[in-house]
């Protein structure tokens, strides 16, 4: 098991080593390479957001496509990316255009819309704001999009192996990173090989994200788990299904081919220990920070016990200002 802090503003990105590491992950780039297959034809016109260093686009020319629009905001990342189009002499078909998908504009617009930016909980990359904004100024009508949408879900887990190393690894309960420190139980994690074993309870719809359509980044949505077994609950775990065409799903789920994403770990700082029949209540917030472009989460609720006996929790990996949420986006889901 791999445990990785995530963070919403992520300076790793910009590192081609990271990228290399995606590249290398056959089950996430498979499948939207199958996607692409499916969806580009002969002569159409593609654009890809948050191109990395240009295996998708690639795809895309090789798929057909007789100009592929290849935007990244990572000044490094894009300097690799035209190395690598510029070995595979894909230069004529593959244009790579730096800058925020948000605040640049295309010479034309396109076929197919591609855009593997999701994050390990949906929507935490902003997928969804993207893809609308895209949507309206880089497509054609009747044009694609892939991914399709997007399914997230939750569940709470006994995840001890990983409790562990939140709690005791990092010293003087503080993590240390090139850019911030911050409480550990101030952040979640992504688990690379989390066992199916460690779920405690029938996982439950967190997201759904309609890339054709408008998803809200930032919700409140209440929950509640049945327990299925004795153990120490210490956290919940999410992770996304994705449509990418109409017959090619990737699945990150515990019972999936691991990938990249893994799961992703919201940890509680003070574990319970649950029966068989307890019931979990959880009240999941993405919420808008003022300071920062993505969404921060709370997690909060009561462990009913059949002893009788409540236990409460809460968790955020809030760091600045909270804006208040508008009162629809305060609707429970």
């Amino acid at each position: 098991m791999l445990l990785i802090p995530h963070y919403v503003e992520h300076p790793f990105y910009s590192n081609p080593a990271l990228h290399l590491l995606y590249i290398s992950d056959e089950n996430r780039v498979v499948p939207f390479q199958n996607a692409i297959e499916q969806v580009v034809s002969e002569g159409c016109c593609v654009a890809e957001i948050g191109a990395g260093c240009g295996i998708l686009s690639r795809a895309a020319a090789r798929a057909g496509a007789k100009k592929v629009y290849a935007i990244e905001k990572e000044p490094e990342i894009l300097r690799f990316a035209e190395r690598v189009i510029i070995s595979a002499g894909m230069q004529d078909s593959v244009s790579l255009i730096f800058g925020s998908s948000f605040s640049i504009s295309l010479p034309e617009k396109v076929d197919v819309l591609i855009a593997e930016i999701i994050g390990g909980i949906g929507n935490d990359e902003g997928i969804s704001s993207v893809i609308e904004d895209a949507r309206g100024r880089f497509l054609k009508s009747g044009g694609a999009i892939i991914p399709k949408k997007i399914d997230v879900f939750i569940c709470p887990v006994c995840a001890e192996e990983a409790y562990s190393q939140i709690s005791s690894v990092y010293e003087k309960d503080l993590i240390v990173a090139p850019y911030e420190a911050r409480r550990p139980f101030k952040a979640y994690y992504e688990i690379i090989g989390m066992p199916p074993s460690e779920l405690l309870s029938k996982p439950e719809r967190l997201d759904a994200i309609d890339l054709y359509g408008h998803t809200e980044i930032f919700f409140r949505r209440k929950f509640r788990f049945s327990v299925s077994r004795n153990a120490r609950f210490t956290g919940f775990a999410a992770w996304f299904v994705t449509e990418l065409t109409g017959d090619v799903i990737l699945d990150t789920s515990p019972w999936a081919p691991p990938t990249c994403w893994g799961q992703s770990y919201f940890a509680i700082k003070h574990t319970v220990p649950v029966v068989r029949g307890d019931v979990i209540e959880l009240i999941f917030s993405a919420m808008h920070d003022k300071q920062a472009k993505r969404p921060y989460y709370v997690w909060e609720g009561t462990v009913n016990r059949k002893a009788g006996n409540k236990k409460p929790f809460y968790e955020s990996n809030f760091q600045g200002e909270i804006e208040a949420l508008e009162p629809e986006k305060r609707a429970i889901g």
